[in-house]
């Protein structure tokens, strides 16, 4: 039966990692994020949400928006904004507010 549990667990960890959990856009429910997660962030209302899209972090006006940028490249490092920029939604940690943009995954 333990054998069983494990197989199963690692069966789980190996399809998440090949490919089958590849497309996650559909889970942003904001339609302005959606648009972050398509590629298309000339869609998005909000101008800094366009440049956080676009990883320009020296281009985005709101300072808290700015926190999660750092670097010689201005790029996004943040793991949560990065995740809802993909639109992996499983990557967004709970406790944070980003994750009430994002559907939950069905299990």
């Amino acid at each position: 039966m333990y054998k069983i549990f494990l197989a199963a667990i690692l069966l789980l960890l190996i399809t998440a990692r090949t490919g089958l959990c590849e497309d996650y856009c559909n889970q942003i429910i904001d339609s302005d994020l959606y648009h972050l997660c398509n590629k298309e962030p000339e869609f998005i209302k909000n101008k800094d949400l366009r440049y956080l899209a676009k990883g320009q972090c020296n281009l985005i006006e709101n300072e808290n928006m700015y926190y999660y940028c750092t670097g010689e490249n201005d790029q996004i490092i943040d793991r949560n904004w990065r995740a809802l920029a993909d639109g992996n939604c499983h990557l967004i940690s709970e406790d944070q507010n980003l994750y009430y943009y994002c559907k939950k995954i069905k299990k």
